[in-house]
């Protein structure tokens, strides 16, 4: 048996993530509700994957000495990006615990650290540990700048008064300063809002709060202007799941807990110790979305969402994840989201655990300058990190140590895509298709879609050799069509969750065009 991660394996990337049983595939966009609300559609669900993907990792922007940079959080004021992001201070430093940094930027890409906004402190509830976020962020998909309350800016944090690495009860509390770039100027209370022992504290929170995000409902759907996310863990140090629920306010001091369970929960197939948390809400259209990051209830640390019409009822998207581990940066974990759109472009900030712990982004186009505009772009939504996607159009079909490969991945199923740089006409694709007999085995089924410039599509009249997939060479024909991208979706034999002996995953090859 692989042993049981707690949350500190997680946060310092130290082990395995958990053994569970086999999974044996579930659809791309299951939409799995939390029940008493309306549910989203899985065309909805599909669109907000689509619209929120990002496939370019453009990798580590901002790290330190310390080798431990969280959470981050990203938003504009002025003509700047600014984060915050919080910090592991360890032995020799004044204490050791998180504090509050921020990092400003002028391209989102490249981050000039400018110093704590909540550092240590004598004689209080959070003497040791103060970790936070930006409250107030602006919803609007696309749009990036904080709100103001009573005339100041707000951050939502969690702290407690031990040293060490989140020991003892930690408890929630929001901040505020008329200034809030200026590192030490943050004013904090005298106790926290959402405490752990408080007697209302409910069965899933009642040993440690996490991150938190506040957003501004002008509608008060709930009653209250201020809704409250945050993940949390109840039961004893030996409980390690944590679940995301809601807290609401009228004034971003004094908060109400909201239902008795979580709205966001997920365990794995067997026991327990699922982690679910650092939400992220903005609004797309007709939804509101929670980015957030999960963790052993599929392989590894990744990051994914759910959407809802009214804040409380959530459908959580079941298809590939959104960031997961495929490089030597992220190779433990890829997760804690925060997620923003400026001029066009995605950027999916999160924590990237490797060699260290640092904040990497990935974006929706390309912008490493590394590849020809005129050149085929081929992507996919997992890539182990010691293979490669785009050997897949390298022109070798042998096995020669040159393939793709899925393994590990925390998907059902993964696709991969071609993108042409000028409409091409196809009837089919022929895959080579790898099985190393242990745990690269050919996929239990494969399927096409195509996408030629207004949404992507099924194939017609599909016709497979052979009829199962297997070894080798593997052709599907169909109805000839002129494209601009096309997607290979590969249903692996046992992916996603693995149980003791290890999963079984798609690898390819080559991909050819008929």
């Amino acid at each position: 048996m692989k042993p049981v991660p707690s949350r500190r394996t997680l946060l310092r990337g130290a082990a395995a993530a958990a053994a569970l049983n086999p999974a044996l595939g579930a659809p791309a966009a299951e939409a799995r509700g939390s029940g008493g609300g309306r549910g989203v559609p899985d065309r909805r669900m599909r669109e907000v994957y689509e619209e929120a993907l990002t496939p370019y990792k453009h990798g580590v922007v901002l790290e330190n000495d310390l080798g431990f940079a969280d959470g981050p959080c990203v938003f504009r004021l002025d003509d700047a990006w600014y984060m915050t992001y919080f910090v592991l201070h360890e032995e020799g430093a004044p204490r050791n615990g998180y504090t509050t940094e921020i990092a400003r930027s002028t391209d989102l890409l490249q981050w000039e650290p400018l110093g704590s906004l909540l550092p240590f402190r004598d004689g209080t509830w959070d003497a040791a540990q103060a970790a936070g976020s930006i409250a107030l962020p602006s919803t609007a998909w696309g749009a990036s700048r904080p709100h103001r309350h009573d005339g100041r800016y707000w951050m939502s944090y969690f702290g407690g008064d031990q040293e060490g690495f989140e020991p003892g009860p930690l408890a929630i509390a929001t901040a505020a300063s008329a200034t809030p770039l200026a590192p030490s100027t943050w004013t904090r209370p005298d106790r926290p809002a959402l405490d752990p022992t408080d007697a209302g504290a409910r069965w899933w929170e009642n040993y440690r709060h996490f991150r938190s995000t506040v957003v501004h409902d002008p509608g008060e759907t709930l009653g209250a202007p201020f809704v409250m996310f945050y993940n949390a863990r109840g039961g004893t140090i030996d409980d390690w799941s944590e679940h995301i629920g809601m807290a609401v306010s009228t004034d971003m001091t004094e908060w109400t807990r909201y239902r008795t369970d979580p709205v966001i929960s997920n365990a794995p197939l067997e026991g327990d110790g699922g982690l679910s948390g650092d939400p992220q809400i903005v609004r797309m259209g007709d939804v509101w979305v929670m980015f957030y990051f999960g963790a052993f209830w599929r392989n590894g640390a990744f990051d994914t969402f759910a959407c809802s019409y009214d804040l409380v009822h959530w459908t959580q998207w079941s298809g590939p994840m959104l960031v997961a581990p495929t490089e030597a940066f992220d190779r433990t974990y890829a997760h804690k989201p925060w997620i923003v759109k400026h001029e066009g472009t995605v950027y999916h900030f999160y924590t990237a655990v490797g060699d260290k712990r640092s904040i990497a982004v990935a974006t929706s186009r390309d912008l490493s300058g590394r590849q020809d505009p005129g050149a085929e772009r081929v992507t996919a939504s997992y890539t182990h990190w010691t293979t490669s996607v785009s050997s897949v159009r390298d022109g070798v079909a042998e096995p020669d140590g040159s393939l793709w490969t899925a393994y590990e991945t925390p998907n059902f199923q993964d696709w991969i895509e071609v993108a042409f740089p000028e409409p091409r006409r196809i009837s089919g694709l022929r895959l080579y298709v790898h099985d190393d007999g242990a745990h690269i085995r050919p996929p239990r089924h494969y399927h096409v879609e195509i996408n030629a410039g207004g949404g992507w599509a099924a194939v017609d009249r599909v016709e497979r050799t052979p009829g199962e997939p297997g070894a080798g060479a593997n052709t599907v024909t169909f109805r000839p069509v002129r494209v601009r991208r096309v997607r290979l979706y590969l249903h692996h034999r046992r992916g996603g969750v693995s149980p003791d002996g290890g999963g079984m995953y798609s690898g390819l090859t080559e991909i050819e065009f008929l």
